[in-house]
């Protein structure tokens, strides 16, 4: 059991580790491997230690946890941290320090929310947090808080517009963002610890409270009808409540999205709740039992103002906002799906060059989609390979399960379905069976149509090339009046034939053409076949 009046930093003193964390600072990440990036965020109720592969567009948490702490519990009222709060999070986050540094972490960054910065004992706190984890902690103003919470948004949802909402334990920050750039924001005592101190746990009076505070921001009216963006860990929870109610087929939180009206009425039945019957909801965290209805009335006060086109839930905030920070304009603007779908052939395909020939060579079959992003067909020639060293008799089923479930960025849940879709058939997957229902079920009849093309154009240019772009290169699919023609070398090095034939014809009649035609490279020879 842990002495919380005897934390001590075991095998070093404070001033060594302050020493060697300066020294990882100052090489500018350089030292360690060179990559990893570890964010401590020290929130008013809960503190969590995110390692990051790396700096960047799309950073991979390689370590994720989270220990509810409660230091801003009683704030409103004392004025201090809590010291039931303070006794836990002191070993943690020394363990968390010591956690970042065992994973060869080259950066370890400390920031603060609301509860460090508005307590009077604040100072205190932080200091001590530094002497004994070695490392500085920068403590976040209202402003800068609100600013890298709609930064993390904006990494998993780069043209997201409308009004972005993070609820933290202490306070709530409101940012408006226009087609992914930022506009105004403001901060707000709303966190739901701090609406239960404030209102001594009464629930109208907390209702109130929420009212009362957006009154005080006038240009919330102009956010009327846009998309609501909602952040923070008890917000997720009511997401993960309403898709258990709907028995929604894709348990991710990331772009999941609820209309207005049923939001409201999730708010409204979730801030009547009690402790007991929300204890018995296995969607909702123990520890979040308490204040979870206070969580749902901040939404619901937002919902009531605003009455948005639609909540959408981001299950990126702060942390992942923070790294977003320091990249430059240039970086900030590259596509996440296509950065992350080239990142995962360069680490895992066996042909990572594949993608970009067979975009262009699929063409054709693309182009007969209505209204098919260019930029889901580009990541999902980039994902064809992905199931390769798995069991063949099993490749459709690990292909479909991994992409429909992958921690993708700029992808709503209809486009991670669809590129699980096209790549389940790619392997050979059935359309209709159990195991792409989830996928089916979220897709529209057209984009079920879709992906079939396009899983089928895949399967056959594995066929026609083996995965070597250099072979890809020297054919050609091309639609001629109402046939699919593939052209193919003429020196026999591609054979007609076999399973080759089958998935052309597959193929075509897909599309609703006619037949398929085979025809040699006509400078060498004319000859045609079907």
């Amino acid at each position: 059991m842990v002495d919380r009046k005897e934390v001590r930093i075991e095998a070093r003193g404070a001033e060594e580790a302050s020493d060697e964390a300066a020294s990882i600072l100052n090489a500018g990440g350089k030292s360690r491997n060179g990559r990893r990036i570890a964010v401590v965020d020290i929130g008013s109720n809960s503190i969590r230690l995110v390692v990051f592969d790396r700096r960047g567009r799309v950073p991979v948490p390689v370590f994720n946890e989270r220990v509810i702490c409660g230091l801003g519990k009683g704030l409103a009222q004392s004025g201090r941290l809590s010291e039931e709060g303070k006794a836990l999070a002191v070993p943690t986050l020394v363990r968390f320090a010591r956690l970042a540094e065992a994973m060869n972490a080259a950066e370890v960054v400390l920031v603060a929310t609301a509860a460090a910065r508005d307590a009077d004992d604040g100072p205190d706190f932080v200091q001590e947090v530094e002497r004994l984890c070695g490392y500085p902690i920068r403590i976040l103003d209202g402003e800068q808080e609100a600013t890298l919470a709609a930064y993390g948004v904006v990494v998993g949802i780069p043209n997201a517009d409308g009004l972005a909402g993070d609820l933290g334990g202490g306070s709530l920050e409101l940012i408006e963002l226009n087609q992914g750039e930022l506009g105004r924001r403001v901060t707000l005592p709303l966190g739901p610890l701090r609406l239960m101190d404030a209102s001594d746990g009464d629930k109208r009076k907390a209702e109130r409270l929420v009212r009362d505070a957006l009154k005080t921001v006038p240009w919330l009216d102009e956010m009327a009808g846009r998309n609501f963006f909602a952040v923070g860990g008890a917000w997720r929870n009511l997401a993960r409540v309403h898709m258990q109610q709907i028995e929604y087929p894709l348990y991710v939180i990331q772009h999941y999205i609820i209309g207005t009206d049923d939001a409201i009425q999730l708010s409204e039945v979730i801030a009547q709740q009690g402790k007991r019957s929300l204890s018995k909801t296995s969607a909702v965290s123990r520890r979040r039992v308490e204040t979870l209805p206070f969580a749902a009335l901040a939404l619901k006060g937002v919902l009531d103002r605003l009455r948005p086109m639609s909540l959408v839930f981001s299950s990126f905030g702060l942390r992942e906002g923070l790294l977003y920070e320091g990249l430059s304009a240039r970086e900030r603007k590259r596509d996440p799906l296509i950065l992350i779908a080239e990142d995962l052939a360069r680490r895992e395909a066996r042909f990572p060059e594949l993608g970009k020939a067979l975009l262009e060579w699929l063409t054709p079959v693309y182009v007969e989609g209505r209204g098919l992003e260019r930029r889901l067909v580009a990541a999902a020639c980039h994902l064809g390979d992905i199931a390769w060293r798995d069991h063949p008799d099993y490749r459709a089923q690990q292909a479909i399960s991994r992409l429909l479930y992958y921690p993708y960025a700029g992808l709503d849940h209809g486009g991670r379905a669809f590129l699980a879709l096209a790549v389940y058939l790619r392997y050979g997957g059935n359309m209709d069976d159990a195991f792409s229902a989830d996928a089916r079920a979220l897709l529209s009849a057209v984009a079920r149509h879709e992906a079939r093309l396009l899983g089928l154009g895949i399967r056959l240019a594995y066929s026609v090339s083996g995965g070597a772009a250099t072979v890809l290169n020297r054919t050609k699919l091309t639609i001629v009046g109402r046939r699919l023609r593939l052209l193919l070398p003429a020196d026999g090095s591609l054979p007609p034939g076999g399973a080759l034939s089958r998935r052309h014809e597959a193929l075509a009649e897909a599309m609703g053409l006619e037949g398929t035609q085979v025809v040699f490279d006509e400078a060498e020879s004319p000859r045609a076949i079907g």
